[in-house]
């Protein structure tokens, strides 16, 4: 084996000071002082360890050979274990002794109590980090850098993630991690620590350490850290920017002399601008002295005395303040007190309670002597009574009462009694007059007063010791004697009848005492007012502790309140006219309410019905009773008729209750009549709720269905399938309709049946509150209740906001309007009451907003007929127009004005068309416009703005279609009615369309036909001109092409045009490019003026061009779509 050349280094003892901190850079170089901070090892020169620090950091380090090799080779384990709060008994303290070695092949025995373990693996480079936590060894996380490689190896502990220790012991060795008998545990510093040994397991390490107080100027491999435990405390002097500091304290390894290399000389003074903390020892023989800027003492226990350090500050400094501030002393025992006695000023400053100590160095700068002082100082013997006076108060003269004086040694010395004597024979005490206490040891001294006369009497105690300050301790007395005398008292302070009829009387008994010392003689009683008179003995003796019974009564002669004394006229000097208040009510006769039952069983009543029982109240009192209100804890009892009733006396009145459950459930309440009776007369009421059976007869064909309660079992199975074995039920969503499993009560469904059938349901009622969520479009809905329910007694709820219909419609929530369905004619109708198993087609504008059904609600605004407005004026009108076919009939179209719509989309007045039935012969007429509202397309009516005169006119387009074909009539039976004259007289109302061979006046007639195909859809167009033009249009055709309304537009417009002759005619769309890409119309016509509705929702926004072609002629003109 190679042997390496390394100088033999022992622990210095040479110097301490010279070396501040020293910091490492941990990338390989040794950069540790081989003269200061290597420490030969357990290994001798083979290997050799290194210690040092910083402000921040722990550095350790290894070079050299383990017995097998360089020591970073593989499979090698450093390891490093710290003591962060190291104590005087090293084994003492927070950490272990015991080491974390149960997953290695040797297992120490510490010589310290450790906290931390660290662990470095060579074959890796893996680190292991550990910690103490106060039961056994666990992971940990610090942060570490090390590095490794030719037989050298440093490492960097964070001294923050080790808690700031000011104070570590350490130690350190190396496993040689195989299982070999050649395998060595070896290197362990300080040297002595253990001996290199192959035999593997348990291993006791030496009492050796490095002990480390964590201040600069130290050498870490002086012999003075080895085994060591100090406590230091930094003493920093600072005046203006200028600062010095000097440290005292304790080592277990200091003597109370010179220790060279610890006790440090302090350099001499510059020549100016300087502050300098010293420690002055004439008697020192240091050649670089006589002063020191550390004087460390042997370490020894001041818990019963102090030592001191006395210093010296130098500054040329004048009339500025030098601020003296103790740092570091964290070791310092917590009881020892720390002080500095300022030996100029002649005063003493605690600094563990005060803190820094100031003064100011004068005209002339300064040479301040000052002294630390540390450690408990203790007191001399000190006398403390329990008391130091006492007053016995007042006494019979047939008494005596007794206290007891404990005597205490507060003191640290011994304190001896030599006497105790009192004065005035009335006083007296038993116990010792001589005797000696140790610190905190007691004497008892039992301490009488006895007087034997009447007066006040005072004495003395007083106690002759060692005490310095109270050699003879004083004790004043005190007490009074006084005769025997009676004493009364009383049972009660005070006699209260309460209320009492004029008619009655009431009477109270109380005792009178005598807790004095000789009889009690009463003399006489007496009333300040006749209505309370005694009725015992008014002169009696009451023997010492007996007593005697007094009785009084109250007889009032009027509805009033009295009051008055009762005067006990006795010999006891304290009392001698006893006073007792009176108090009592005279009140008038009084009603009494009784039941002829207390209780009420209504039995079983279903859920959709009620019951009504009745009781009789009685007056079996004195005068008239007053019934003012009936009133009854569950809403499920309630009374019938008037709550509030007189009942004369001997006389009774019925009162029914009803019993009106809301679901199958037991109910139990109380009635309570309130009344001039002071007392509340009570009836139990009870009864159950049970399912109600209701049956409806539903004919064959679609209906749009309900059920007025909620089933039991809501599947569409058990409400419908129970009764019909084949039917079709859809309910409808924002996704359209879908195949409803279940029933609930409020929402309506499509039942399709092929034959009539009675459906049952057993169920029980909506809550009296149902809030239903509405979607954003058509709902179907229905009342929830077994009762026909008026619309306006809806109300709606949206953002935490609920408002009526009206409000809700007005702020285009909804569109109140509810379309019951006609099954004979295919057909809706606006409906103002829903009714029960009925569902009605509602549309909701906004999401969020629910429908609330209250089962008891009052109407909250007066009904409206009819989809729009009640009467015809210029400002407000709309024309029905009626569509039949066979049977099926449509009447849920209007056009017309308002003064309060606008010619686009008024939620308010253009009502969606609710969707067509499923009946096989429907039909259907509407308004269809894309651009009005995401969610309808279809609408019912369509209202614009009102006509102003002069102006433009007006134009509607409708469209109509049937499942099947057949004749198709549309009239507008009520026009001249529906429009106001004023109207009728300025504008001419024309109707065109596909099923309309020449433009037919509407104010004229009433009515065209014509027939329809199965699934085609028919336009139509109602233009409003003013009178002269439409008449002319009607009266000279001529070949015309009008402006596109509206323009621009989005996604539709319409374009109106005419042709004087009979024969073929065509609309074409064309691109600025002349693409056609669109042919509105191509087709025989019939001379006539027409309107053709132009939809480019699937073309890109620009300029267009439409073009009318018929028979020789052509025009062109230009549109804009804008998106």
């Amino acid at each position: 084996m190679r042997k390496l050349a390394l100088l033999f280094i022992i622990f210095f003892s040479a110097n301490l000071f010279g070396q501040s901190y020293h910091t490492i850079n941990i990338d390989g170089t040794n950069d540790f002082n081989t003269l200061n901070e290597r420490m030969l090892t357990t290994s001798a020169t083979q290997s050799y360890a290194y210690v040092t620090f910083d402000a921040q950091n722990l550095y350790i380090g290894y070079s050299g050979w383990t017995p097998n090799g360089p020591l970073t080779d593989d499979n090698r384990l450093i390891h490093i274990y710290i003591d962060t709060d190291p104590k005087q008994v090293p084994t003492q303290g927070s950490g272990t002794t015991d080491g974390d070695g149960s997953n290695y092949r040797w297992d120490p025995v510490l010589p310290f109590s450790a906290n931390y373990h660290y662990i470095f693996r060579t074959v890796d480079n893996n680190e292991r980090r550990r910690t103490f936590n106060g039961t056994g060894w666990q992971d940990a996380v610090f942060e570490t850098q090390n590095w490794k490689g030719n037989g050298f190896w440093e490492l960097r502990l964070k001294l923050s993630d080790l808690g700031n220790p000011k104070q570590v012991n350490v130690v350190g060795y190396i496993e040689e991690n195989w299982s070999e008998s050649n395998a060595h545990i070896s290197s362990g510093f300080p040297t002595g620590l253990f001996s290199n040994t192959t035999s593997q397991g348990s291993i006791n390490f030496n009492n050796t350490f490095l002990n480390l107080y964590l201040v600069p100027e130290i050498y870490p491999n002086a012999a003075f850290h080895l085994a060591n435990y100090q406590w230091q405390i930094q003493m920093k002097a600072s005046v203006n920017s200028l600062v010095d500091t000097a440290y005292a304290g304790m080592a277990k390894n200091a003597t109370d002399g010179w220790d060279a290399g610890v006790d440090l000389p302090k350099t001499p003074p510059p020549p100016s601008n300087y502050i300098q903390v010293f420690f002055p020892h004439e008697s020192w023989l240091s050649a670089l002295g006589p002063n020191y800027k550390r004087d460390l003492r042997a370490l020894k226990s001041l818990d019963s005395t102090t030592s001191s350090w006395d210093f010296t500050i130098n500054t040329d400094k004048t009339n500025s303040d030098v601020t003296i501030s103790l740092n570091n002393f964290d070791f310092v025992p917590s009881n020892y007190n720390i002080k500095i006695k300022d030996l100029t000023a002649d005063s003493t400053h605690n600094v563990r309670t005060l803190g820094n100590y100031v003064f100011n160095t004068g005209a002339n700068g300064t040479t301040r002597l000052l002294r630390l002082i540390v450690g408990v100082t203790l007191a001399s013997q000190n006398l403390q009574p329990s008391f130091t006076s006492y007053n016995f108060g007042t006494l019979k003269t047939d008494k005596d009462s007794t206290v007891n004086l404990t005597i205490t040694n507060t003191g640290d010395s011994v304190l001896t009694i030599s006497d105790i004597n009192i004065t005035n024979g009335f006083f007296s005490f038993t116990g010792d007059t001589a005797k000696t206490l140790a610190t905190n040891e007691t004497h008892v001294l039992s301490v009488k007063f006895a007087p034997r006369a009447a007066g006040v009497f005072n004495g003395n105690i007083a106690i002759l010791s060692n005490d310095p300050d109270s050699p003879t301790f004083n004790i004043p007395l005190s007490g009074t004697g006084q005769v025997l005398v009676p004493v009364i008292i009383s049972s009660t302070n005070s006699l209260n009848f309460g209320s009492v009829k004029l008619t009655k009387d009431s009477t109270l008994t109380f005792k009178v005492y005598n807790q004095g010392d000789t009889a009690l003689v009463v003399s006489n009683i007496t009333s300040g007012n006749n209505v309370f008179s005694v009725t015992s003995a008014t002169s009696f003796v009451v023997n010492v502790n007996d007593s005697a019974s007094v009785s009084v009564k109250f007889t009032p002669a009027a509805v009033t309140n009295y009051s008055a004394d009762l005067t006990i006229v006795n010999n006891s000097p304290n009392s001698p006219n006893y006073v007792i208040p009176m108090l009592g009510n005279g009140v008038a006769l009084i009603a009494d309410l009784t039941l002829s039952s207390y209780s009420l069983a209504f039995g079983d009543v279903t859920v959709i019905s009620d019951s009504s029982l009745s009781v009789y109240v009685r007056n079996t009192g004195e005068t008239i009773l007053s019934v003012a209100n009936i009133v009854s804890d569950n809403v499920a009892f309630t009374v019938i008729g008037s709550t509030s009733f007189n009942v004369a006396v001997g006389d009774s009145a019925q009162t029914t209750i009803k019993f009106a459950p809301s679901a199958a459930s037991s109910y139990n309440g109380i009635v309570r009549f309130i009344s001039n009776d002071t007392d509340t007369a009570q009836l139990t009421v009870s009864g159950t709720g049970i399912y109600a059976e209701l049956t409806k007869t539903v004919t064959s064909g679609w209906n749009l269905f309900s059920v007025p309660l909620v089933p039991q079992d809501n599947s569409a199975s058990a409400v419908i399938g129970d009764d019909i074995a084949s039917f079709f039920l859809y309910g409808y969503n924002a996704s359209g309709y879908y195949n409803a499993s279940t029933v609930n009560a409020g929402f309506g469904y499509w039942l399709g049946l092929e034959t009539s059938a009675n459906i049952d349901v057993s169920g029980s009622s909506s809550a009296d509150t149902t809030v239903l969520a509405l979607n954003s479009g058509w709902n179907i809905l229905a009342s929830p209740f077994y009762k026909n329910y008026l619309k306006s007694a809806v109300w709606f709820k949206r953002n935490s906001v609920t408002v009526t219909p009206a409000a809700a419609a007005d702020s285009a929530w909804i569109q109140n309007v509810y379309y019951a369905y006609d099954k004979s004619t295919a057909s809706y109708s606006s409906s103002d009451t829903l009714k029960t198993w009925n569902g009605y087609w509602f549309s909701a504008l906004k999401d969020s907003v629910d429908i609330l059904f209250i089962k008891n609600s009052a109407v909250i605004e007066s009904e409206k007929s009819g989809l729009l407005f009640a009467a015809a004026d210029i400002n407000n009108w709309a024309v029905n127009i009626k569509a039949v076919q066979s049977n099926s009939i449509d009447e849920m179209l209007f056009f017309g004005a308002s003064i309060n719509a606008t010619d686009g989309f008024d939620a308010k007045y253009d009502y969606a068309k609710p969707p067509v039935s499923p009946a096989p012969s429907a039909i259907q007429s509407y308004f269809e416009r894309n651009d009005w509202n995401s969610l309808f397309t279809k609408y019912s009516t369509d209202i614009k703005a009102k006509f102003e005169s002069p102006a433009q006119g007006k134009m509607w387009s409708f469209k109509y279609t049937s499942k099947t074909a057949g004749q198709v009539s549309l009239s507008w039976q009520n026009i001249l009615t529906q429009i106001p004259e004023a109207i009728r007289n300025t504008y001419s109302f024309t109707l065109t369309g596909d099923a309309v061979p020449t433009p037919v006046n509407m104010l004229s007639a009433t009515a065209i036909a014509f027939e329809a195909q199965a699934n085609a859809v028919y336009s139509f167009f109602i233009n409003a001109n003013v009178t002269g033009v439409e008449d002319n249009l009607l009266g000279e055709l001529t070949f015309r092409l009008d402006q596109n309304y509206p323009n621009p537009f989005n996604p539709s417009t319409v374009i109106k045009y005419s042709v004087a002759e009979n024969g073929p005619a065509s609309i074409k769309i064309f691109d600025v490019l002349g693409n056609e890409v669109a042919t509105l119309v191509s087709g025989y016509h019939n001379a006539g003026v027409y309107t053709v509705n132009f939809d480019a929702t699937g073309l890109t926004s620009g300029v267009y061009f439409y073009k009318l072609t018929a028979g020789k002629q052509s025009s062109t003109k230009k549109l804009m779509l804008t998106k």
